[in-house]
């Protein structure tokens, strides 16, 4: 379907171009002056890939801002033939649930929600989602080839959005049932941060080194300035408090705060920057699709939507 609204959008940008050539021309063209103009288009874009390269962007940006696609990631490299499972680590709710809320809360009756394997990540989904919380499915546990893979779909433009602990654990489910650590040193049961990919490629710091202190519950705000930004993102009618799970703190590098803890200890949903892209990290334990926690996770994908994609 993108294919062919891409082709059709295409035709209609060429016959546009060929109008106004025409208008330009005082209408005295014959037939071999368009065989001409046509032949000149096709060598153009022949020789210049990189502007047939921004030429697709434009097009694909352009369906993106009527036809909105949010791909979530199925926890496959490939397929579910012959692979396992990929298992949530600290978030409640399943990915098949995501897309079901999704589904239903996102203001947008064009949207198109899809489960996709890491091998499918492009942009053709403006927005990918990782619902196995800090776990994530990687095709090469120690080169990592399917998280840079997501670094440069950021890089390129894309969003990512993810929950606290972002890429702390890894698991390869073409051969493996269990995900395991991807910290390298653990010291009296403490977890060193700055060895997190969290860190070393976005930059990102959060709270809680010590996993059995992190959990805890606690007030949270919207400044004015927020408010004008980005909208009303809490629902102020109820008690305003989360449960924190990992959220940004000040340390991180080249941060926009869209939920703000009291006292602006951390920001348990957070905005970072990434070429051309942006990693949306949500720092709060995810328990169920009516909490205040998710409540801001789609209030936030909708603002995305409305403001196609850009932030």
């Amino acid at each position: 379907m993108y294919n062919f609204l891409q082709n059709i959008i295409g035709s209609v940008i060429v016959t546009v171009l060929i109008t106004a050539f025409t208008k330009i021309s005082d209408g005295k063209l014959n037939a071999s002056h368009y065989i001409v103009f046509a032949f000149i288009l096709f060598i153009f874009f022949s020789i210049s890939p990189g502007l047939k390269r921004l030429f697709n962007k434009l097009i694909m940006i352009l369906i993106h801002s009527c036809f909105p696609r949010i791909g979530i990631l199925n926890g496959n490299i490939n397929s579910p033939v012959r692979e396992y499972k990929c298992k949530r680590s600290n978030i409640c709710i399943t990915p098949s649930m995501w897309e079901h809320e999704l589904n239903h809360k996102i203001n947008n009756k064009f949207k198109q929600i899809r489960f996709i394997s890491t091998s499918e990540i492009c942009y053709t989904y403006p927005i990918l989602i990782n619902p196995f919380g800090d776990n994530f499915p990687e095709e090469n546990l120690k080169l990592h080839t399917t998280f840079y893979k997501m670094c440069d779909y950021v890089k390129d433009g894309g969003i990512i959005i993810c929950t606290g602990g972002s890429f702390y654990s890894h698991q390869n489910p073409k051969n493996s049932t269990w995900f395991e650590s991807v910290f390298i040193n653990e010291v009296d049961g403490k977890q060193n941060l700055v060895n997190t990919l969290l860190f070393q490629e976005f930059g990102i710091t959060t709270t809680g080194d010590n996993l059995s202190y992190e959990k805890q519950k606690v007030n949270i705000y919207q400044s004015e300035e927020d408010k004008k930004r980005f909208g009303q993102l809490i629902d102020e009618n109820i008690e305003c408090s989360i449960l924190r799970f990992r959220s940004v703190t000040r340390e991180t590098s080249n941060y926009i705060p869209l939920v703000r803890e009291v006292c602006d200890n951390s920001f348990p949903a957070a905005i970072i920057k990434y070429g051309k892209g942006h990693l949306v990290h949500f720092g709060m334990l995810i328990v169920s699709v009516n909490s205040q926690e998710f409540r801001i996770i789609t209030n936030v994908v909708n603002l995305l939507i409305k403001n196609k994609f850009r932030i």
